[in-house]
């Protein structure tokens, strides 16, 4: 992004920050730029330092389709995608949205041992939870579904 931060600040960031305060904003995506060569998946001081502490945002945080994977195959920040799904986790991405393969976040399966990487998955699938229950999806059952 040209004009790294003093122009983020002084231009682009103000409406967002009245919109995350005033909206109550259950989720919130990422996108592929980047801010002093430092991707916005992995970049810890926009999400958590600005995005969690200074803005207040305690929503879910997911990442644009091909964000994550593409730390690893385009930008090469990142080893393999096992890599780069552990690298985005810590900092603080919770969803990939996209059903596009390759799939990064099912490779995290074999992290299920480390403590850190189990307690981000538990955190991701709490937010997701808490999203449903917010907005009703286990009010009711689905409208297709009949007893057996």
């Amino acid at each position: 992004m040209f004009g790294g931060i003093n122009h983020m600040f002084n231009d682009l960031v103000p409406p967002f920050i009245k919109t995350i305060k005033e909206a109550n904003l259950l989720s919130l995506m990422v996108f592929y730029a980047n801010v002093y060569r430092v991707p916005m998946s992995v970049d810890t001081w926009m999400l958590q330092t600005l995005l969690r502490r200074i803005i207040g945002y305690h929503g879910l945080i997911m990442s644009d389709a091909e964000a994550m994977i593409n730390l690893h195959m385009e930008l090469q920040v990142a080893k393999s995608p096992w890599d780069a799904g552990s690298e985005a986790l810590k900092v603080g991405l919770q969803m990939k949205f996209s059903p596009a393969q390759p799939a990064v976040i099912p490779t995290l399966i074999g992290a299920v041992n480390e403590t850190q990487v189990a307690a981000l998955v538990d955190d991701a699938i709490l937010q997701m939870l808490a999203i449903k229950f917010a907005t009703g999806v286990f009010d009711r059952p689905c409208a297709n579904s009949r007893p057996p």
